[in-house]
C-alpha cells in the first residue's frame, strides 16, 4: 500500500511540476502588437450599443476586424488563450489596451470640441453680419393727381 501511495504521489508531482512550466505557443500565435491591436477593436465593437448598430450584428463587425487584421477568429482565440495563461503580462497588456482606447477618446473629443467651436463660432458670424436696410414700400399712388403721379415716377 505504501508503494501504491508514493506511486501516486510521485504521478501527482510529476503533473503538478509539468503542468507549471512555459506555456507552449501554439503555431500561429500572433505577434503582441497585432493580438493588441485586434483586442482593442474587439473592445470597441463590444461597447456599442445595440441601437447604434443599425441592424449590423456584432459577429459581423467581429469578422471584418479579423479580416482587415489578416487573421482567423480561431487565431485570435488561441492567441488569447496563451497570452492569459500569464496574467501579470497580460494585465500589462490590458493596461496598453486602455492607454490605447484612452488616447483615440481623447483625440475624438478634441476633435468634437474643435468642431463644435467651429459651428459656435459661424452662427456668432451669421449674427453679426447686418441686415441691410428693407426696401421702402412705394408710394399709394391711388390718390395722387396726374401731376403728383408724374413727380413721383421722377
Amino acid at each position: 500500500m505504501k508503494n501504491r501511495t508514493a506511486g501516486f504521489f510521485l504521478i501527482f508531482c510529476a503533473l503538478l511540476f509539468s503542468s507549471c512550466g512555459e506555456p507552449t505557443a501554439p503555431e500561429n500565435l500572433l505577434e503582441e502588437d497585432r493580438y493588441i491591436a485586434v483586442f482593442t477593436e474587439l473592445v470597441v465593437v463590444n461597447q456599442i450599443e445595440e441601437e447604434n448598430l443599425d441592424g449590423v450584428s456584432r459577429e459581423y463587425l467581429k469578422e471584418q476586424i479579423f479580416e482587415e487584421f489578416g487573421v482567423t477568429k480561431e487565431q485570435f482565440e488561441q492567441s488569447h488563450r496563451y497570452y492569459q495563461q500569464n496574467p501579470e503580462e497580460h494585465i500589462r497588456r490590458l493596461d496598453k489596451i486602455e492607454d490605447i482606447l484612452t488616447e483615440q477618446r481623447d483625440r475624438f473629443q478634441d476633435r468634437l470640441n474643435e468642431d463644435r467651436k467651429q459651428i459656435a463660432d459661424s452662427l456668432t458670424a451669421a449674427d453679426s453680419i447686418s441686415m441691410p436696410d428693407p426696401i421702402p414700400e412705394p408710394a399709394d399712388t391711388s390718390q395722387m393727381n396726374g401731376a403728383e403721379n408724374l413727380n413721383h415716377v421722377n
